[in-house]
């Protein structure tokens, strides 16, 4: 999956929600098998919640689904995130954990725990500038898709750029505050 199939997926805006998977011929003796392995699925959320009718889940839902680990490198960025807003608060979703502040659903920052890494979303106007200066700070960008970078960390690139994803948080939060 290049930079630039995702770029061009980036300018749909959100519009269609992607998946994509790659095709594989494997041959054995005379037969051909096909596998499918899935690259890229795409939830591009926005500042709701999910669906209306989901179930609420916890911080248990999400240590069962990914991993303590993970959801504890999500919590070792909340106080980099309060100090850039207090009030921030984790929200619970389904496909991602979500941010409130003082009680309102505000997603400037995104966070996927998986089993063994955590991906971090960003909404921020300069994505291109960013993604330079966070594989330059060594912090492993995944993609950039519509508004939002996603990059992964862990718990030593938490503590050792604190500032730089400060800076990040701060610069997505004040591009998107809510009135």
């Amino acid at each position: 999956m290049t930079g630039r199939f995702l770029n061009v997926i980036g300018l749909f805006d959100n519009a269609i929600p992607f998946i994509a998977i790659q095709m594989t011929a494997l041959a054995l003796g005379d037969q051909i098998t096909l596998q499918f392995t899935k690259v890229l699925d795409v939830i591009e959320p926005g500042d709701d919640d999910d669906e209306p009718d989901a179930p609420t889940v916890d911080r248990k839902y999400w240590v069962d689904r990914a991993s303590e680990k993970s959801v504890a490198l999500a919590e070792q960025c909340l106080p980099i995130l309060r100090e850039v807003r207090s009030g921030v608060a984790f929200k619970y979703n389904l496909h991602w954990v979500g941010l409130t502040v003082d009680g309102i659903v505000h997603n400037f920052v995104l966070f996927m725990p998986k089993k063994q890494f955590l991906t971090v979303q960003v909404q921020i106007e300069d994505r291109t500038g960013w993604k330079e200066r966070l594989e330059e700070n060594g912090i492993d960008v995944v993609s950039i898709i519509g508004r939002r970078i996603r990059f992964r960390v862990n718990s030593q690139e938490v503590t050792d750029k604190r500032d730089l994803l400060k800076e990040l948080f701060a610069a997505s939060y004040n591009e998107n505050l809510v009135d």
